[in-house]
C-alpha cells in the first residue's frame, strides 16, 4: 500500500512477453495490445477486479463495489485453512481509496516460492485472531531472516 514516501507493488497474474529475436513480433506486439484492452479485460471470463486497462480497472471497480455493498452479499474468504464469512461494505472513501492505491502501483512484486508460502501463514494467523500484529510482524521476519541465511 502507498504511504508518504512510496507508492504500492502489484503482482501480476498473467504475463506476457515478445521475443526480439522472434519471427512475428509484430503479430506479437497486436496479441498483447489486443489481450490488454479494454474489451478483452472486461469480459464476463474476465474476473480479476485490478485490470490493468485504467478504464476497464475503473469500470470494473465500481461495479465491484456496487455488488459488495449489496446487502444479499456475503464474501467467505479461505486464507492458509481458515476460513472467514461476513458482508462487506465498501464506503466512498474506502473505494476511492483503495482505488488510489492501486493506480499509484509503481513497481512489480514477484510471489517468492520460499518467502511468500511464509507471509500466507503468518498473515492467516493473525486474521484468525491467534496473534496480534505485532507477533505475526516478528514471526515473518525471524522466519525470513532464516530462511535467507540458509540460502547465502
Amino acid at each position: 500500500m502507498p504511504n508518504n514516501t512510496r507508492s504500492g507493488t502489484f503482482h501480476m497474474q498473467d504475463e506476457y512477453c515478445v521475443l526480439t529475436s522472434g519471427k512475428c513480433q509484430q503479430g506479437g506486439w497486436e496479441f498483447v495490445n489486443y489481450s490488454l484492452g479494454y474489451d478483452v479485460q472486461t469480459e464476463d471470463h474476465a474476473h480479476s477486479v485490478f485490470h490493468t486497462h485504467k478504464d476497464a480497472f475503473e469500470d470494473m471497480w465500481e461495479q465491484r463495489v456496487k455488488e459488495l455493498n449489496d446487502n444479499d452479499h456475503e464474501v467467505h474468504l479461505n486464507v492458509s485453512g481458515y476460513t472467514f464469512a461476513y458482508k462487506p461494505y465498501v464506503s466512498p472513501e474506502q473505494s476511492d481509496y483503495i482505488k488510489e492505491a492501486v493506480l499509484s502501483c509503481d513497481r512489480l512484486g514477484i510471489w517468492d516460492e520460499n518467502i511468500s508460502p511464509i507471509l500466507y501463514e503468518e498473515f492467516g494467523s493473525y486474521i484468525a485472531g491467534e496473534t496480534s500484529a505485532e507477533d505475526c510482524a516478528k514471526h515473518i521476519q525471524n522466519r525470513v531472516s532464516i530462511v535467507l541465511s540458509e540460502q547465502s
